[in-house]
């Protein structure tokens, strides 16, 4: 009987350990994503203005400016605050472009809008990770 060749062992041997490495490769990879969550978490809050072009950025203000007009009560959430707003279709838009520009610069905010039926109220909700709420408190003016 013929002895394996070296060729042979090294393959069996590569073999092996990829094997091994694809076996550990999602228990890594979820090491991996918790550290990049965690990383995530702890990452400081800035909006990046130049996510937005030099019109973008004016159009931005001008939404801003209408937008706070516009709210009629502001409700304090767990994680952020909710905003208040008559829900005609001039509104909704307006409200719809601002997230729409707004998220560009400050992805770490989770927008929500509701619409309910029967005139009822427009509610904006922005919220995010722990110390998005102070963070929105002091850019926006809150409290």
């Amino acid at each position: 009987m013929r002895r394996p060749s070296r060729r042979f062992k090294v393959a069996a041997l590569a073999c092996v350990l990829l094997q091994a490495a694809l076996t550990a490769a999602p228990a890594q990879e979820g090491a991996k994503m918790k550290a990049q969550s965690k990383a995530a978490d702890e990452r400081p809050f800035f909006c990046n203005l130049a996510a937005l072009d030099a019109a973008q950025r004016k159009h931005h203000r001008e939404l801003t400016a209408r937008l706070r007009e516009s709210v009629e009560e502001v409700r304090e959430l767990t994680d952020g605050y909710g905003f208040r707003l008559a829900a005609d279709t001039a509104r909704l838009t307006m409200v719809a472009e601002w997230v729409t520009l707004e998220r560009l610069c400050c992805p770490f905010f989770a927008f929500q809008i509701e619409v309910a039926s029967d005139g009822q109220p427009l509610w904006l909700r922005i919220t995010g990770r722990d110390g998005v709420k102070a963070f929105m408190e002091s850019e926006f003016g809150i409290k």
